[in-house]
């Protein structure tokens, strides 16, 4: 679990990826775009983060992840915490969307940055 230092950014994005590459190119992009950004690699240090944290503005979630999968995840921070905005990414064609809570933006794997960028922004606003 990594905190990036509260200077970077004005709004704060909780990533939330277990594959380590993925979650480093996320943050990396969403930095550069002038979000604050913090990490998990699983859905139990996700939970941890967002009990400890009340600024942040949008969760970025893998559905796909060991453990807790992600949509449980997706449910609990939707009922728990309504103010945060949802973004989901799936990379199976088995997945659906229309699983996700009302609101949650659901973008496909593999997607670009750009894609990730301008989910969060329309979510959250630009920074």
């Amino acid at each position: 679990m990594k905190n990036i230092p509260d200077n970077e950014g004005t709004d704060l994005v909780l990533v939330v990826e277990d594959e380590a590459l993925i979650r480093i190119a996320t943050v990396d992009c969403l930095q550069k775009a002038g979000f604050k950004v913090i990490e998990a690699a699983s859905a139990f240090e996700a939970l941890l983060m967002l009990h400890a944290r009340e600024d942040v503005k949008a969760v970025l979630i893998a559905i796909e992840m060991p453990g807790m999968d992600g949509l449980p995840l997706v449910v609990t921070i939707h009922e728990t915490w309504p103010s945060i905005a949802l973004l989901v990414t799936f990379g199976r064609a088995a997945s659906d969307p229309s699983a996700l809570p009302e609101g949650a933006i659901f973008i496909a794997r593999p997607c670009e940055s750009d894609q990730i960028v301008d989910g969060v922004a329309r979510l959250i606003g630009p920074s």
